[in-house]
């Protein structure tokens, strides 16, 4: 609303109804509460448009309670499918609150969190996902009813656990690079499951080069470990390096970039 009350207040300018100084934008208008105001030397010129911005309709909000879904979706990729499936939920009212897209081999594969009103019950997760099956025929598509994740709750639940005698939690990163074998992800991933270390996220690339004559790997794992195993995992993910000719780095990361990971949404 700013930025076209701006835009308004450059037309009137061009008309010279408005002089213009360098102290304009000091006085230039602002948007309060869906409503222009300006300073009142120049509030008579666009006054009309104060009028027309105040009086506009509020789209009503529904009373009907949002439900979550997991959606996944796997077919062949093409150009333009994220941008049909966004405007597909779009059109449904419903709203991506997080999601993980990629391109794996010539395929495109979606995992997507959508809320949507009337997707509390399971008849409506059924049309939901008939509906999504019949826009992408050639789609493999499935969708889960899940809980909302509350900001609060997780907060409350850290405070909780901080004040009881459970460990904290620190953010890691953990890389891994070098040839491509069999059984590396695997191995990395039984040294954090065997102490219940809970994976946040996981990616993993084989890529060709030229200068090494094999393929390498790549692998990022973002983690949260207790401070009192983090010189056991390194230890063991030591024997990792040793076993497979990899080079395995582990690093702490900052709260906020493990937190803006898990929230943000991935565009193409």
């Amino acid at each position: 609303m700013q930025a076209v009350a701006r835009t308004l207040l450059r037309s009137v300018q061009r008309t010279a109804l408005i002089p213009r100084v360098p102290s304009l934008v000091a006085r230039s208008p602002v948007v309060q509460s869906g409503v222009l105001r300006c300073n009142p030397s120049i509030a008579p010129r666009i006054a009309p448009i104060a009028r027309a911005f105040s009086s506009a309709p509020v789209p009503p909000q529904s009373d009907e309670k949002r439900g979550y879904v997991v959606l996944s979706m796997l077919g062949k990729d093409k150009v333009g499918i994220v941008r049909d499936f966004s405007h597909y939920l779009t059109s449904l009212g419903a709203n991506v609150e997080e999601s993980r897209m990629a391109r794996l081999g010539g395929e495109f594969a979606v995992i997507v969190l959508v809320s949507l009103r009337g997707m509390e019950a399971s008849e409506g997760l059924a049309k939901f996902k008939t509906g999504l099956e019949s826009a992408f025929p050639d789609f493999q598509i499935h969708a889960r009813l899940t809980e909302e994740r509350d900001a609060d709750a997780d907060v409350s639940a850290a405070e909780s656990s901080s004040e009881s005698a459970e460990p904290e939690l620190l953010p890691f990163e953990i890389q891994v690079d070098g040839p491509d074998s069999p059984g590396i992800v695997a191995a990395v991933t039984k040294v954090l499951a065997s102490r219940n270390i809970t994976l946040s996220n996981v990616e993993t690339q084989t890529t060709s080069a030229a200068f090494s004559g094999y393929p390498l790997f790549r692998m990022d794992v973002e983690c949260r470990i207790p401070p009192s195993l983090v010189s056991e995992v390194e230890r063991d993910l030591e024997s990792v390096e040793e076993k497979f000719g990899v080079a395995i780095s582990v690093f702490e990361l900052e709260e906020d970039v493990l937190d803006d990971d898990v929230d943000g949404e991935e565009k193409r």
